[in-house]
């Protein structure tokens, strides 16, 4: 089973769905993550586009940026001891975020 940041949204292609979720926050605080941090810059960027002001990256994605040898260089949101979830909470699967953001909600 994967697993991922608590309250994770995934699939990237999906970003302006994800943001329609949260248009009644334009100031809510994000923290955009990927595996070990370079698509979350790109998806940073996006959601600021979106009118987001206040959009952070998590520094070494969820796994944790490493050098060319394999080593940690920057520990990732799992490492830091951060929530992590291997299953979907009631209403917190991608299915269930994509459907309130289809029902406008």
């Amino acid at each position: 089973m994967e697993s991922m940041p608590a309250f994770a949204v995934k699939r990237p292609e999906r970003l302006a769905e994800a943001a329609a979720l949260l248009a009644s926050a334009p100031d809510a605080r994000l923290l955009v993550g990927c595996q070990v941090g370079g698509r979350a810059v790109r998806a940073a960027q996006i959601l600021a586009s979106f009118g987001f002001s206040d959009v952070s990256v998590v520094r070494g994605g969820f796994a944790g940026a490493r050098d060319p040898m394999g080593r940690v260089v920057d520990p990732g949101w799992a490492d830091a001891g951060l929530p992590v979830a291997t299953g979907a909470d009631d209403g917190g699967a991608y299915r269930d975020v994509l459907a309130k953001a289809d029902a406008g909600k």
